[in-house]
C-alpha cells in the first residue's frame, strides 16, 4: 500500500461537502468523553487505585499478591494484562463491550461475567508466582470488594470503573497500555499486535473506538514523533486493506480521533480554558502533517475505487472500432439516459428536440462522461449531466441556430426548422430548456453554471454576428474564446464539486477553450469552403463573418501564384456582395435558398474551394492559432496530472483527448495540403 501512495500526485484545499474527496463528509465518532482531558483524570485515578492497594490494611493485600519488594507498577502492569485479555475476550458470551449502547455518545460499558473474569485473573496471578495460586486469588477478590482496584463486582458480573459504575476509559486506558508497554512504543509492533488479534475490522472499530484513539494519544504524548506517525498512517493503511465497510467504519473512527487534536491545538479552545491536558504545544505541527497524510491516504483510496463511469468492457469494444468508437460509448452508456428523462409522458412534444439530440455527434457527451469518471463523479450522476447537456446543446440550442441561419439541412436531414417552421421550432426549443433547467435546480451552483451558459454564449453568439471585414484575428479568437468558455461550464462544475478546481480550470481550458476553438475553426472551414459541396454548405454567408472568411477577402495577389492573381479582385467582390445578399434575404424569409441565389452560393462555395489551401496557410501561420495547440496540450497534461491518481483508466483517457485534439489539429492542416483547384461542384 505504501508504494502506491506515492504515486499520490496532487492533495487539493478546500474539498466541498458532499464530494467524493471529502473527508470531512464522514463523521468521526465524538471522542469529548474519552480523550485529552480525561486522560489525566484516568491516571490521576489509577494511581489513587494503586496508592490504596498498596496502603490498605498496611499493605497487607499487596504485599499477598507481590511479595516484600512489588512496587505500584506491578499493579498497574496487572490490571493491564487482565484489561487486555478482557479485550481479546469480546466476542465470548462472557464478555459484553457496548452491545446497549443507544448511540455513540453514550459510555462504553465493559462487563465481564464472575466465572470467566476469575479464570483471567488467576491466570495472571500465576505468572507473577505460581505459589499459593487459590489464595492469592482470593486475596485479589477482597481486594476489589474493598474498593482498591479499578474494578468492580456488580450483580454476578465484574466491570471497570469505580463506585459510580462502569468507566470504559480505564478499562480501555489500561489495554492500551498494555499493548504498547509489550510493543515498546514501536508503531510497527503495535500495529502487528493489532493485526494479529483481529482488531482491524468493523465490529473492533464499533466496540472499541476509545482503544485506538488512547492508543494514538498516548503515542503522541509519551512516544516519539516518528512512531506517532507510522501509528497512525499505518492503522489507516492496515484499514484500507480490510473491506470496503470495515474501511468506512474505520476511517468514521480515525475522523473523531483527528477532531479531537484539532479541538486540542485549536487556539480558540485553549483561549476558552477548555483544555486542561498541558500538551507541547510542538505537537501541533506534527498532528498537522500526519492529518495531512491521513487525508492522502484517503483519497487514494476512494479515488482509486470511485466509481465505474464508462465500463471498461465499452472503452475496449469502442477502442477495436475506430469508425464507431464514439457511436458505442454514446448507445452503451448515455443513450438510455437520455430517453428515460427527454422522452415519455409528458415529453412527447419534444419528440422532435430528442431526436435532434440523438442525431448530434456523439464525440463530446462520451468525453463529458470521461472527464466526470476522472473526476470522481457517481455513475448514475455523471450519465444523467451528459444526457442532460447533450439535450441542452442539441436538442435546444442547436434548433435556435437553425432558425438563426435558415439552415433547412442537419445532419443529412431535414432541419426541425425545416420540418416544423419557426414558431414550432422555437417554442419546443424554449420548453426544452426549461425541462433541463428543471432538473438542475435541486444544484444551485449546477443551475447558476446553467443559466452562465445560456447567458454567455447568447452575448458571444451576438458578438459574433456583429463581426466585420475589417475585424482582426484578435477580434474574432476573443468572441470564439468567450462562446467556447460559455460551453466549459460542466468542467468547472466538475472541478468545484469535487474540489479539484486546479484540474476542473485546467481542462476547462484545453476541453473548451482550445480544443472547442480549433473545432469551430475546422467547421467554419468546411461550412464555407467545403471539399465537397452538400445542402448543408454555406450556412454561414448572411449569418456571421467568420475567421476563414475575413482571410479570405483579405487575401493578396502576393500570397497567390499566377493563375489565381486575376481572379482574385473579382471573387472578392463577389463574396462580399453574395453575403449582404443572403444577410438581407434571411432577414426577410425563413425559406430556403432557391434559384438564382442558390447558384451565387454554389459559385461562392467554389470561389471559397479555390482559395482554401491559401486561406488555411494563412491562418495557420497566425502565432495566435499555434499558441492555441501547443497551449492545448499543455493544459491537457497539467490538468490529467492533477488528478489525484494517473490511473490507468485516467492514462487512457489522455490519451484519447490527446488524439482528439491532434486529430483536429492534422485536419486543419490537410485543408492546406489539399490542390486548391478543385472542379466545381453543384450541390447533391
Amino acid at each position: 500500500m505504501n508504494n502506491a501512495i506515492e504515486n499520490l500526485r496532487y492533495t487539493p484545499l478546500n474539498i466541498p461537502s458532499g464530494s467524493l474527496l471529502d473527508m470531512e463528509s464522514r463523521s468521526g465518532y465524538d471522542f469529548n468523553a474519552f480523550l485529552f482531558e480525561r486522560i489525566e483524570q484516568v491516571r490521576r485515578d489509577l494511581q489513587s487505585y494503586g496508592t490504596l492497594f498498596q496502603t490498605d490494611k498496611n499493605g497487607y493485600f499487596f504485599k499477598a499478591i507481590f511479595g516484600q519488594n512489588g512496587k505500584i507498577t506491578d499493579a498497574f502492569y496487572l490490571w493491564e494484562n487482565i484489561a487486555y485479555k478482557v479485550l481479546l475476550a469480546r466476542n465470548n458470551s462472557d464478555v459484553l463491550i457496548g452491545d446497549d449502547r443507544k448511540s455513540f455518545l453514550d459510555p462504553f460499558p465493559v462487563q465481564i461475567n464472575a466465572a470467566a473474569f476469575t479464570r483471567i485473573l488467576s491466570e495472571e496471578l500465576s505468572n507473577i508466582s505460581r505459589e499459593n495460586g487459590d489464595e492469592k486469588v482470593r486475596t485479589a477478590l477482597s481486594a476489589i470488594n474493598r474498593r482498591t482496584w479499578p474494578i468492580r463486582e456488580r450483580l454476578g458480573n465484574y466491570i471497570f470503573g469505580h463506585e459510580l459504575g462502569s468507566d470504559s476509559n480505564i478499562f480501555f486506558f489500561l489495554a492500551a497500555g498494555h499493548i504498547i508497554r509489550e510493543s515498546d512504543y514501536e508503531a510497527e509492533k503495535i500495529l502487528t499486535h493489532l493485526r494479529t488479534n483481529n482488531l482491524f475490522n468493523k465490529e473492533s472499530f464499533e466496540q472499541c473506538p476509545p482503544l485506538y484513539a488512547f492508543l494514538s494519544q498516548i503515542i503522541l504524548i509519551y512516544g516519539e514523533d516518528t512512531e506517532f506517525e507510522k501509528f497512525v498512517l499505518g492503522l489507516h493503511d492496515n484499514m484500507m486493506e480490510s473491506s470496503w465497510d470495515d474501511w468506512k467504519v474505520g476511517l468514521r473512527l480515525l475522523r473523531g480521533i483527528f477532531d479531537r487534536f484539532e479541538y486540542i491545538f485549536g487556539d480558540k479552545d485553549r483561549e476558552n480554558g477548555r483544555v486542561k491536558l498541558d500538551l507541547d504545544i510542538s505537537k501541533k505541527s506534527l498532528v498537522l502533517n500526519v492529518n495531512k497524510a491521513l487525508r492522502e491516504r484517503f483519497m487514494f483510496k476512494v479515488y482509486s475505487e470511485r466509481s465505474q463511469v464508462i465500463a471498461v468492457e465499452t472503452i475496449r469494444d469502442a477502442e477495436a472500432d475506430p469508425d464507431n468508437f464514439w457511436e458505442i460509448i454514446f448507445d452503451r452508456e448515455i443513450a438510455n439516459t437520455l430517453k428515460r428523462l427527454f422522452t415519455g409522458k409528458g415529453m412527447e412534444k419534444l419528440k422532435d428536440n430528442y431526436e435532434a439530440a440523438m442525431a448530434e455527434n456523439k464525440q463530446k457527451p462520451d468525453l463529458f462522461l470521461m472527464l466526470a469518471h476522472s473526476f470522481g463523479l457517481p455513475k448514475k450522476i455523471a450519465q444523467i449531466l451528459a444526457a442532460t447537456n447533450h439535450m441542452a446543446f442539441g436538442g435546444a440550442l442547436k434548433p435556435i441556430d437553425q432558425i438563426i441561419d435558415r439552415e433547412h439541412q442537419r445532419k443529412g436531414k431535414q432541419s426541425m426548422l425545416a420540418k416544423n417552421g419557426l414558431s414550432r421550432t422555437l417554442n419546443s426549443s424554449l420548453r426544452t430548456i426549461v425541462k433541463v433547467l428543471k432538473s438542475t435546480l435541486d444544484d444551485q451552483d449546477l443551475s447558476e453554471k446553467f443559466l452562465d451558459m445560456l447567458d454567455i454564449s447568447a452575448e458571444a453568439d451576438e458578438d459574433s454576428r456583429n463581426l466585420t471585414w475589417e475585424s482582426t484575428p484578435e477580434e474574432h479568437f476573443r468572441v470564439m474564446y468567450v462562446i467556447n468558455t460559455a460551453f466549459s461550464w460542466f468542467v468547472e462544475y466538475f472541478g468545484n464539486k469535487t474540489g479539484l478546481k486546479d484540474a476542473g480550470n485546467y481542462l476547462s481550458k484545453y476541453h473548451a477553450n482550445y480544443l472547442g476553438l480549433l473545432y469551430e475553426i475546422v467547421c467554419d472551414i468546411e461550412d464555407v469552403m467545403p471539399q465537397k459541396i452538400t445542402a448543408e454548405s454555406g450556412k454561414d454567408y448572411g449569418t456571421k463573418i467568420t475567421l476563414p472568411l475575413t482571410i479570405m477577402v483579405n487575401l493578396t495577389e502576393n500570397e497567390l501564384p499566377d493563375k489565381l492573381k486575376p481572379q482574385l479582385k473579382d471573387d472578392i467582390e463577389f463574396i462580399k456582395n453574395f453575403f449582404e445578399q443572403e444577410k438581407n434575404r434571411k432577414s426577410k424569409s425563413l425559406e430556403q435558398i432557391t434559384g438564382d441565389a442558390k447558384n451565387d452560393l454554389i459559385k461562392a462555395l467554389n470561389i471559397g474551394q479555390k482559395y482554401r489551401k491559401y486561406i488555411v496557410a494563412k491562418l495557420l501561420a497566425l502565432p495566435q492559432l499555434q499558441k492555441i495547440y501547443l497551449q492545448s496540450h499543455y493544459f491537457l497534461k497539467l490538468g490529467f496530472d492533477s488528478f489525484p491518481v494517473k490511473d490507468e483508466l485516467n492514462k487512457r483517457y489522455y490519451e484519447i483527448f490527446k488524439r482528439v485534439l491532434d486529430e483536429t489539429w492534422n485536419k486543419l492542416q490537410s485543408f492546406a495540403e489539399v490542390n486548391g483547384d478543385v472542379k466545381e461542384e453543384k450541390p447533391e
